[in-house]
């Protein structure tokens, strides 16, 4: 017999049935899970997008700042080139993205650069290329559609999301074994701004000489030279005057570097100085007399000078001393310069070798001490038949451009001729030679042309004065205009000067003239 419920048994069973049944229960978790997981998963897709965008646009911005600081030597028209450097740098859009294309918003030059704590655009800004050290690339916010609205995020927000980037990158030049000199731009004159200034020097042309002067207790001018305080040096092996400066000065390879952003000077006249850079030209005296045999010191291969002997009765045994048993032969005559008991040679360097010694003459207009900066026009050959008279190799076989009047070729240019073509040992009308007698050290060590080639910083000395910055005692961060080489023509006389310096142009990286001279271009912010 079958049970029959009421109806109110029913309802109960059925309704404790479906409290007890737990399938499907998830469904309406899920169901509203998921559209919070897709919201997110749209979130992070556009947070994704727009991590790229940033990322491109800020590797653009670096670039463009990278490829700008390139361009910024100091030299005249250094903001327009790296104003088209940055501006051609870049034309396409961001890749992918569906964004906007990439352009640049400003390019602004500064001088000098706050704590890397402060914004950039407090910083000076450069108001030439001179003094143009850094360049600050912005670009103009790129706007990316968004997948979701950008209305959950922000009340009143479109589907689209803006952002951009900057960057400040800036030039610097490091040079290494430089001699640690500064020297006032000898062809800046009263008036000119600070580019006109190194413009004159860049362009001017170069066999002008110079006659470089210390500038004693005055205020710096065109045409004086001064002295960089460089790292204390290596102390081994070394001889002669302790003085850091001093060493550098004489040292084939001075242990020293600076940067031409700013250099520190070196106070008050450096005694000994021209004893050091006179090592150059094959002569050792006062600090220096022990010092012929270190290599360290070797002269160039050509040390024609302009000799004028002392003692011409002086031996010629080879040893570096003048009371030997030779003749009054060449060698005999050089070596009587090496007995520091006897007085410097004092080079003829005026006119062509009276004295029938052939130093290099100065240029024309020279005829007066107070003339400082010649007119590239020299006697070459009257200095080419002194030094290679009648019956010599070189006799006759001067190079192209050498006349009395000479422009088209400098005294670097028939130095490194004599060198090239076997005619520095050619004896000169007293019997002075190029080959150096005095040193007699490592051989291979005196085979460096330029060891008469002085690598100095260039500083527009008017200028800065007009800048407040004083160039007397021991200045700090002076700004250097440019690198440049200069041809020691003759010897030093005195730790004063002058330094007869034959202008051969501006330093540049890899050239051998040009030490080692490395550029370096660097992100700041």
């Amino acid at each position: 017999m079958r049970t029959r419920l009421l109806p109110t048994t029913v309802m109960r069973s059925v309704l404790s049935a479906f409290a007890g049944d737990r399938r499907g229960v998830i469904l309406p978790y899920a169901t509203v899970m998921l559209g919070v997981i897709v919201g997110f998963g749209v979130l992070a897709l556009d947070g994704g997008r727009i991590r790229s965008l940033q990322t491109q646009l800020q590797a653009g911005a670096d670039a463009l700042a990278l490829a700008g600081a390139a361009e910024l030597n100091r030299a005249p028209g250094a903001r327009a080139r790296a104003t088209a450097a940055i501006n051609s740098l870049v034309q396409n859009g961001v890749a992918g993205l569906g964004g906007g294309s990439v352009a640049v918003s400003s390019i602004v030059f500064y001088r000098t650069l706050p704590a890397a704590s402060t914004s950039f655009t407090s910083g000076t800004v450069a108001a030439d290329d001179g003094h143009a050290r850094f360049v600050a690339v912005t670009l103009a916010p790129v706007t990316l559609p968004t997948i979701l609205p950008a209305s959950f995020v922000s009340a009143g927000s479109g589907n689209t999301i803006s952002t951009g980037a900057a960057a400040v990158a800036g030039f610097d030049q490091v040079a290494c074994q430089f001699t640690p000199m500064f020297i006032c731009n000898p062809f800046e004159t009263s008036g000119m701004t600070y580019d006109q200034a190194t413009a004159a020097l860049i362009n001017s042309t170069p066999n002008r000489l110079v006659a470089l002067q210390g500038a004693g207790n005055a205020q710096y001018a065109p045409g004086n030279f001064g002295w960089i305080s460089p790292p204390v040096n290596n102390t081994t092996n070394l001889c002669g005057s302790g003085n850091t400066v001093v060493q550098a000065a004489a040292q084939t390879s001075p242990a020293t570097c600076f940067r031409n952003t700013a250099i520190n000077t070196q106070p008050g006249n450096i005694a000994a100085s021209d004893e050091g850079l006179n090592t150059r030209f094959d002569l050792y005296n006062g600090s220096f007399q022990n010092c012929r045999g270190n290599a360290n010191y070797a002269p160039a291969p050509n040390v024609r000078k302009g000799f004028t002997p002392s003692g011409g009765n002086g031996g010629g045994n080879g040893n570096g001393n003048a009371n030997g048993n030779g003749n009054g032969n060449a060698n005999g005559n050089n070596n009587a310069a090496c007995n520091p008991s006897q007085p410097s040679p004092y080079p003829n360097g005026t006119n062509a070798g009276t004295s029938g010694a052939a130093g290099f003459p100065l240029d024309s207009n020279m005829t007066s001490p107070s003339v400082a900066l010649g007119n590239g026009t020299w006697n070459c050959l009257g200095y080419w038949t002194i030094a290679h008279p009648t019956g010599t190799a070189g006799a006759g076989k001067a190079p192209a451009g050498c006349t009395s009047a000479a422009t088209a070729i400098g005294r670097y240019g028939v130095y490194m001729y004599e060198i090239n073509n076997g005619f520095v040992n050619d004896a000169s009308s007293n019997g002075e030679r190029g080959t150096p007698a005095c040193y007699n050290g490592t051989a291979s060590a005196a085979t460096n042309p330029n060891r008469r080639v002085l690598n100095v910083a260039v500083l527009n000395c008017l200028n800065l004065a007009n800048e407040g910055y004083s160039l007397n005692g021991q200045a700090s961060n002076l700004p250097v205009a440019a690198l440049a080489n200069f041809f020691l023509t003759l010897p030093v006389t005195s730790s004063q000067g002058p330094i007869y310096g034959e202008y051969i142009g501006i330093a540049q990286p890899g050239d051998p003239k040009s030490g080692s001279l490395y550029y370096q271009v660097q992100l700041y912010r």
